[in-house]
Order: structure tokens, then C-alpha cells, then sequence
């Protein structure tokens, strides 16, 4: 009987995670819904949802549960938000990079230094060059979005493969102003989740969002 109950603890703190993951995009997609765009009530909806999950993280770190630093997404969803209109590079941009600074944070050493992580030093110029010559943007979305996406699905890879699926669904709500790109993130996410390596998938993945990139700015 002890066992059981052990057992079933262990359960229901590997479901709490995922669960809290998948309500950020569920929450947003509501406040989006039913808030004016961009007007007092929806940032401050997304403040209330920050709020709510650094509680809820705070909680569960004084009962043993670490969780990922959940709290800054709707944070980058408001900043994003806020910047879209003056310009989407500079919008993509700042909430990429703060996702990417708290990400690295938490991430373990050997998460950061894997080879193909070394290789996007040289990568990443190459990219950036022919975004720039094929005037294609937004730049962010193909260099610095693969490596947040990266890091937060392989962020614990010893975790549940449900808090991996739950993760892959929250990604693409950072995307949602524009629907191709949302739905080429979802099925990137997902198959990092069953990928073992999922430095394999990187740098294909920046190459590939090139060519969406590309076809979207051209009609092609």
C-alpha cells in the first residue's frame, strides 16, 4: 500500500508541469479572445497570468517540484505584442532573447555545449547573410527561435514526455500572428520530442525556415 501511494504521488507531481505548461497557451488564446487587442485589460491579463504561474512556481519549489521558469512567457507574448506594430524583428527579438537568457539559466552545461550548438558560431553569420541579401524577414524567427525551441524542449531531458508534448504546444503561441509560421513551429516541436538527438534537427530546422521564409515573403 505505501509503495502504491508512493507511486501515485510520483504521478500526479509528473503531470503538474505539463499541465501548468499547457494552460499558458489555453489562458492566452482566451485573453486574446476576449480582451481588445493590445488595450490595458490585455496586458494586464497577461501580467495577472505571470503572476499566477511565479506563484505556482514558488509553491512547488518549496515542495520539492522544479519547474521551468514558466512565469516569462506571458511576459514575451506582452512585450512582443507591444513592439509588433513599430517593428516585428525588434518585437521578435527582445522576447526571443529574454525566453533564451532564462532558458540558458536553467539549462545544464551539457545542454550548452553540445557540438552542433558550437557549430551555429559559424552557422548563424551564414544564415543571417542570405536572410538579409533575400530581404527576407523576420530575421529572429530563423536564428533565434530554433535555439530558444531548442533548449526549452531538451531543458530536463530526463522529464515526463508529457511535460516534452506540453512545452511543444506552448511554443507556437509566440507565433500566432502569423499562422504558417505557427504550424511549421508546432510540427518542428513535436518531432523534437521524439528525436534523440535534438541537435540534429537544428540546424536544419534554421535552413528550412529559411525557405518558408522565402516562399511566404515571395507568394511562392
Amino acid at each position: 500500500m505505501l509503495a502504491y501511494l508512493r507511486s501515485s504521488g510520483s504521478c500526479v507531481k509528473s503531470l503538474v508541469e505539463p499541465l501548468i505548461t499547457i494552460s499558458i497557451p489555453v489562458t492566452t488564446l482566451a485573453i486574446r479572445l476576449l480582451l481588445p487587442s493590445k488595450s490595458i485589460e490585455y496586458y494586464a491579463a497577461l501580467l495577472t497570468l505571470s503572476i499566477a504561474l511565479a506563484n505556482a512556481q514558488l509553491y512547488l519549489s518549496l515542495k520539492g517540484i522544479k519547474l521551468f521558469n514558466l512565469w516569462i512567457i506571458p511576459i514575451a507574448i506582452a512585450i512582443q505584442s507591444l513592439l509588433m506594430e513599430w517593428s516585428i524583428d525588434l518585437a521578435l527579438s527582445l522576447s526571443l532573447s529574454l525566453l533564451i537568457t532564462l532558458t540558458i539559466r536553467n539549462a545544464s552545461i551539457e545542454e550548452l555545449t553540445g557540438s552542433t550548438l558550437k557549430h551555429l558560431i559559424y552557422f548563424y553569420p551564414l544564415i543571417a547573410i542570405i536572410a538579409l541579401v533575400l530581404d527576407i524577414e523576420p530575421l529572429p524567427y530563423v536564428v533565434l527561435a530554433p535555439l530558444w525551441e531548442y533548449l526549452f524542449i531538451g531543458y530536463g531531458e530526463s522529464g515526463s514526455i508529457a511535460t516534452r508534448i506540453s512545452r511543444a504546444f506552448t511554443i507556437p503561441i509566440l507565433y500566432s500572428f502569423n499562422p504558417y509560421m505557427a504550424l511549421y513551429v508546432m510540427i518542428v516541436s513535436i518531432l523534437r520530442v521524439y528525436i534523440s538527438k535534438l541537435s540534429k534537427l537544428l540546424v536544419l530546422d534554421m535552413g528550412s525556415r529559411l525557405v518558408l521564409l522565402w516562399a511566404l515573403s515571395y507568394g511562392v
